[in-house]
């Protein structure tokens, strides 16, 4: 029986999927990325990741007739390519940002940052991994891409996508995971104070770890368990984390988390109205603000930031004719403009 499935293919710093259904042949599934990433394969070798040998090989016409078999007797929905130079084809292909659109380095962002002994394994829950990564991002995901009940434990389960990154540390853009205290500890003294910083960690790690960084108010921490009898360690730090039992709703708190600190954000940038650049990055962290309210109540089900959604848009509304008005003063005959660009 044939199947479809997804193709999740990184080449630079993009990551685009790329849906193989019964009848996609090999040469239109090559038309499709070329179109994509704008790009000649004649200078490339397309890869996918092969779980028998644990790394990439070459993925060509017979490859994609193999793996649909194999595919219609596994719980595999989703499975993980690269696209290399030529002259690269020794090195194992790394993982790029997930990013559709480059946001500005230029603004403040956040960074994911998760502590765990069975998560913070390579080869583990790699889906997972994308799975919190595109719901917590500033990217305009589909939200039906992101799986929103049942999460962790059936992907622990039957996850067996590859993790194309490096050994210690699987980092998706501004997403990273680690098993080890030193080396996370490490990492997140490398980030600066101005760039908000989640982190998510086990119950026996958080109680090593969260000593540490009680003292840093850029680190929001977020406790993830499954026996609250070990918990009384917590009581030492209500006023800097949050416990959860249920990794949904220990998203959805997140994603909105993350939402208020970008309304936060914006609200510094508009104290200097008279600055273009500064009330461009005000605009632009209401509309990730937004974007993210919008996710978290749609995973949730619910219209709980309808409110704050609401004062968003009135915000967005007065800095886009701040905008036009700029605009305006730069050239009179400006009658539209498309804020894609914005």
């Amino acid at each position: 029986m044939m199947i479809s499935f997804n193709f999740a293919v990184y080449f630079l710093n993009l990551f685009h999927t790329f849906f193989i259904s019964s009848n996609l042949s090999y040469n239109e599934l090559v038309q499709l990325i070329e179109k994509t990433f704008l790009i000649s394969l004649k200078d490339f070798i397309l890869q996918i990741y092969d779980n028998r040998f644990k790394t990439y090989v070459e993925f060509d016409d017979e490859y994609l007739n193999w793996i649909r078999n194999r595919v219609s007797r596994t719980n595999i929905q989703t499975i993980f390519g690269g696209i290399i130079p030529k002259r690269q084809t020794t090195r194992r292909v790394q993982g790029p940002p997930i990013s559709l659109i480059r946001s500005s380095d230029a603004l403040v962002t956040h960074h994911i940052v998760w502590l765990d002994d069975y998560i913070g394994r390579q080869e583990n829950c790699p889906y997972l991994k994308l799975a919190f990564c595109k719901a917590t991002s500033i990217n305009d995901y589909d939200i039906n891409t992101i799986p929103s009940t049942g999460m962790i434990e059936p992907l622990i389960c039957l996850d067996t996508i590859p993790d194309p990154v490096s050994r210690n540390t699987t980092q998706i853009y501004r997403f990273n995971v680690f098993q080890d205290i030193e080396r996370c500890l490490n990492f997140m003294q490398k980030i600066k104070s101005h760039s908000v910083t989640i982190l998510i960690a086990s119950n026996n790690f958080g109680s090593h770890i969260v000593p540490l960084l009680a003292h840093l108010t850029h680190v929001f921490i977020y406790i993830l368990q499954n026996d609250w009898y070990f918990s009384e360690w917590g009581l030492d730090y209500v006023d800097r984390l949050q416990m959860f039992d249920d990794d949904q709703a220990l998203l959805i708190r997140i994603i909105r988390d993350l939402a208020f600190s970008y309304v936060q954000k914006s609200e510094l940038c508009q104290e200097s109205q008279f600055d273009e650049s500064l009330v461009i990055d005000a605009l632009k962290y209401l509309q990730w603000a937004r974007l993210l309210y919008e996710r978290a109540d749609r995973i949730d089900g619910t219209r709980f930031s309808s409110k704050r959604i609401e004062y968003i848009n009135n915000q967005i509304d007065k800095y886009e004719q701040i905008v036009d008005n700029f605009i305006l003063h730069l050239d009179p005959d400006f009658g539209s403009i498309s804020r894609e660009t914005i």
